[in-house]
């Protein structure tokens, strides 16, 4: 609202100053503000200027003005101070809940759209809440079959040791894995997962990243395989 109020008007101006004080401005039938001679012509004959408030910041103006008072009564000035502070607070949740909004829609976004395989689980009891198209694409399974599905269910270490590994991530003690996964046709791959906690709506989730190293293992042995080959021969 103030970034709104300074691209409008020269933020050196007396009129952005007087608003960025953060305090309430009343201006009597009297004064010049009032005198000026727009509002001359509007016929205004008092007015109020009151900045809305959050924690102490500026992040809006109210503006009023009467056509009949002389001057903003005393019972008003109170009525508009506390109003605006309702409004200043009202308006920065309003605010931070539609950031909030924005933020779980690009999340989603990507989560849907990501070529990496995704997923959401609970560290605790290891359920997989959500899985994008990628991994349904790379697992075999449908969307309605891994949500039904704890992740021991497809990753081939015993579940005491796979809790223990969901904890250190939930902990944050470590966010890289290696495990080997079973798909839905019983072939085995070795994936790398990079798992971070994130929390929502008062919830801690692992939001896990799956990439496939099968291939590039089965190199890395057959090149120890032939060094040991070679060493053999050498010797």
């Amino acid at each position: 609202v103030v970034e709104a109020i300074e691209r409008k008007m020269d933020p050196d101006s007396p009129n952005v100053q007087m608003i960025l004080d953060g305090k309430p401005h009343y201006f009597s039938s009297d004064d010049p503000v009032v005198q000026n001679p727009m509002h001359e012509q509007e016929g205004l004959t008092a007015m109020a200027v009151v900045p809305l408030l959050y924690q102490e910041r500026v992040v809006g103006c109210l503006n009023l003005a009467s056509h009949t008072l002389t001057e903003v009564p005393e019972y008003a000035r109170h009525v508009l101070e506390t109003l605006s502070a309702e409004i200043g607070n009202f308006a920065m949740h309003l605010r931070a809940r539609e950031a909030l909004r924005e933020s779980e829609e690009r999340f989603r976004s990507l989560f849907q759209n990501s070529k990496a395989i995704m997923f959401m689980i609970d560290p605790d009891l290891g359920n997989i809440l959500d899985a994008n198209p990628s991994a349904m694409e790379f697992y075999g399974y449908s969307h309605q079959q891994l949500i039904s599905m704890k992740i021991d269910d497809i990753n081939l270490l015993s579940p005491d040791e796979i809790l223990a590994e969901r904890q250190k991530a939930k902990r944050e003690e470590r966010n890289y894995f290696i495990f080997p996964h079973r798909l839905a046709n019983g072939e085995v791959r070795m994936v790398e997962v990079y798992s971070h906690p994130i929390r929502v709506k008062e919830q801690v989730f692992l939001y896990s990243i799956v990439f496939d190293i099968t291939e590039r293992k089965r190199a890395e042995e057959a090149l120890r395989a032939s060094e040991e080959n070679f060493r053999q021969i050498a010797e």
